[in-house]
Order: structure tokens, then C-alpha cells, then sequence
């Protein structure tokens, strides 16, 4: 039995949050831990829990997604993860970060699976 993927959602926007925990959780294989707000709260969870993938939206108060990114990868167990934003002229600074993935709302649940 493969063992389900630890999914971690970060977005300040609580309705992008909603819409993307329900495509997630139609997916097999993909345990929800936790959802956070900004950045921060993401790089604590992620340390408090076993955490394989971060969605995490680009523009948020406190930490955007790329700083957010940037400190996941110095966590002894680091995490991969995709951004999903609004924004579509930043995919390169993505890439350059290591993201797995760079996807632009509205989120498509084939896109998601993949």
C-alpha cells in the first residue's frame, strides 16, 4: 500500500484554501496536515509535522511564498513545493527556487493530480 502524500496548504486567502483542500482531498494518496495563512506558520508546521509537498501561493502578508520557499529548503527534512498564484510572470524565479511545480489560478484539478 503506497503511503499517502503529507500535503501542507498555504494561502491568505481562506476561499482559495476551501478550493483547493476540496480538489486535494478527491485525490487518493493525499493526507491534508495542515493548512497555514503565511509563511511562517507554514515553516512551523513543517517542523512540527512530516510534511512531502507545500502548495504555496506567491503574495501573502508577513512571508510571501518565494521567502517561504527559500527557508523550507534550509529545514533538515525539506519539503517540495509548488506555488499556485495569480501571477504568471514569475514561473522562472519559481523554477530557479526548485519548485516542483508553478501553477496560475483558477486551479485545475487535472493539474493538481499530476
Amino acid at each position: 500500500m503506497a503511503m499517502p502524500v503529507k500535503v501542507l496548504i498555504v494561502d491568505d486567502d481562506e476561499r482559495e484554501r476551501i478550493v483547493l483542500r476540496y480538489v486535494l482531498e478527491q485525490i487518493k494518496d493525499v493526507e491534508i496536515v495542515g493548512e497555514a495563512v503565511h509563511g511562517l506558520e507554514a515553516l512551523l508546521l513543517c517542523q512540527e509535522k512530516k510534511v512531502d509537498l507545500v502548495f504555496l501561493d506567491i503574495t501573502m502578508p508577513e512571508m510571501g511564498g518565494f521567502e517561504t520557499a527559500a527557508k523550507l529548503k534550509t529545514l533538515k527534512e525539506t519539503p517540495l513545493f509548488v506555488f499556485i498564484t495569480v501571477r504568471k510572470d514569475m514561473a522562472v524565479h519559481a523554477y530557479e527556487l526548485g519548485a516542483l511545480d508553478y501553477i496560475v489560478k483558477p486551479i485545475e484539478q487535472s493539474r493538481i493530480e499530476k
